[in-house]
């Protein structure tokens, strides 16, 4: 997939500094620009701020330079209802080619954390 056949697949998300809160990128004249220009547009300045995207089943996100985002677990809970669409969480990335899917540096499941039959977290 080209970086341009990714970048209109996927749903841009960031967590607005400010407030804490996840953020989907709902303007279409946006969703194909890269996170530099969405954030800019919406005055959040990149460097620090957590982003990524929703793709088909998960989210990923990731920090900077595509790292694990510093936060509570109990935080991916308040993903997983806020985008009830995803399966599992991806945290950072391991950094590939343009226009491929990264994997993920750690994988949060919906299924271990959202239910009480697993005292477990697999990562």
């Amino acid at each position: 997939m080209t970086e341009q056949e990714f970048l209109q697949k996927r749903i841009p998300v960031f967590v607005d500094p400010d407030s804490g809160l996840a953020t989907k990128v709902s303007n279409q004249n946006l969703k194909d620009k890269n996170f530099a220009e969405i954030l800019s547009n919406q005055k959040v300045y990149w460097l620090n701020t957590i982003r990524g995207y929703i793709m088909e089943d998960h989210l990923m996100l990731y920090i900077n330079d595509y790292e694990i985002p510093n936060f509570a677990i109990g935080t991916c809970v308040y993903f997983f209802n806020f985008f009830p669409e995803i399966k599992w969480i991806g945290l950072g990335c391991n950094k590939g080619c343009v226009g491929e899917i990264w994997p993920p540096k750690l994988k949060v499941f919906k299924c271990d954390i959202c239910s009480n039959q697993s005292d477990e977290l697999l990562l």
